[in-house]
């Protein structure tokens, strides 16, 4: 059995690193188990987005 492939290796490339994971994801906060839960359309993005809120004391849910 064979896959069938409609795209080059290099295009696959472009498409798999241009790919964005969707979902709903689940932050945790350890001191008192406060939880956030949210969505995205890009995750990774979003969640580099909360590090850095949290890191700088900035996040947009007060119980963070």
């Amino acid at each position: 059995m064979s896959s069938l492939s409609f795209y080059s290796s290099k295009e696959q490339q472009i498409l798999m690193t241009n790919k964005k994971i969707r979902g709903i994801y689940k932050i945790v906060k350890k001191i008192n188990n406060n939880v956030y839960i949210g969505s995205s359309v890009n995750i990774e993005s979003r969640h580099q987005g909360h590090k850095k809120d949290l890191r700088n004391g900035k996040h947009h849910n007060y119980l963070f």
